[in-house]
């Protein structure tokens, strides 16, 4: 979750199983969320590299 300006207020990141969690996801939990007037999403549809943590050498 993060903070912004500009036509969004927050953006967040969320993991679901599958096409279909994620559609309840958003349906079932966030749309019920007071003050939620609109959702707009971008789904990751694969997942192809990933920073990994900072590694401090001694």
């Amino acid at each position: 979750m993060a903070a912004t300006t500009g036509a969004t207020n927050l953006m967040a990141t969320v993991i679901r199983r599958d096409m279909a969690a994620f559609y309840r996801y958003l349906t079932e939990r966030v749309s019920g969320l007071d003050g939620v007037d609109r959702v707009e999403s971008a789904p990751l549809l694969r997942h192809v590299k990933q920073l990994g943590p900072a590694v401090l050498s001694m």
